[in-house]
């Protein structure tokens, strides 16, 4: 018996918009709940200074002098700052609806990155290096009111874990996952590239920010797999508690939820093409009267949910 095929129904569209735009306004919300945290912000930023300096990594000084010699590329730099990381974040993510059944799982990394860097900003304010002695201020100094715009509702002591070089990797990661175009894996490589060197030079951030961003990343694709996994798991138990299953269907019901959930956290398409559903779903398709042309009937279509 042919297997009922897997369709990959794309989330609406308008769930989207209000689930990204409450996020990002419930974010600003919560993060100007941080009261004066100034005193330990610089305190905490001095001291990521001088570990960068220990470690021989204290990159930013001597870009951001330099930077502060060279007015027309700090200002190209400044607005690549102010404007790329929102906008080239919302355009991934925009290709990803269109063109990926990956979706999901990166929306869901964006998600998770933000929701630690937010709680990291919490316990331990760092200011960035711009706030400290020896450092330029070049945002605030050639594009003042992009400045005003952002330091209207920022918290200014958010500078580790970078989420600028946090959500530049994962437009990386994406960019990458969506297409083997070399002019687009291009992108994926300079756009995080560009960002390291935007923020280290306009003294937005240490370069232990870098690291901590990138390993942010990391962190967030383990816990967004790890979480889809248990939720496959949970909906496997879900099936199994509906009806018993014979030794010999049970088997196949296993086999092919692993794929899907698979193919829903890895982009394995061709892995799941066809997926076993509930025994019941399966009788349904079996016990359908057959057509008098001698053609077998189409069999159901299983359609993922909206989230």
């Amino acid at each position: 018996m042919r297997l009922p095929p897997l369709i990959r129904q794309r989330p609406r569209w308008w769930l989207q918009v209000v689930l990204i735009v409450g996020f990002a306004t419930g974010y600003d919300e919560v993060r100007e709940l941080h009261g004066d945290v100034a005193a330990a912000g610089l305190r905490h930023g001095r001291a990521v200074l001088h570990l960068d300096r220990a470690w021989h990594l204290s990159w930013a000084e001597p870009m951001n002098h330099w930077l502060a010699a060279h007015s027309t590329i700090g200002q190209a730099l400044s607005s690549y700052y102010f404007v790329m990381h929102l906008g080239m974040t919302a355009l991934v993510l925009l290709l990803l609806w269109v063109r990926s059944d990956g979706y999901r799982r990166h929306r869901d990394v964006l998600v998770i990155a933000s929701l630690v860097g937010l709680a990291v900003y919490w316990v331990y304010p760092v200011a960035p290096p711009r706030m400290l002695p020896g450092f330029d201020d070049t945002v605030r100094s050639l594009l003042p009111a992009a400045y005003d715009l952002e330091a209207a509702k920022a918290n200014l002591y958010a500078a580790m874990p970078s989420l600028h070089m946090a959500w530049a990797i994962w437009c990386g990661v994406a960019l990458w996952t969506l297409s083997a175009s070399r002019w687009v894996r291009a992108v994926a490589v300079a756009h995080p590239v560009i960002t390291a060197v935007t923020v280290l030079a306009t003294g937005n951030h240490y370069m232990f920010d870098l690291l901590t961003g990138a390993l942010l990343v990391l962190l967030s694709y383990r816990l967004a797999d790890a979480l889809g996994r248990a939720l496959s798991e949970f909906r496997e138990w879900r099936v199994a508690q509906q009806q018993p299953l014979g030794p010999d269907i049970a088997t196949e019901v296993h086999l092919g939820l692993g794929l899907l959930r698979r193919a829903a956290h890895h982009d394995h398409t061709a892995q799941s093409e066809r997926v076993v559903r509930h025994p019941i779903a399966r009788r349904q398709v079996e016990d359908r009267p057959q057509p008098r042309t001698g053609h077998a009937p189409a069999p159901d279509r299983l359609v993922r949910g909206d989230l």
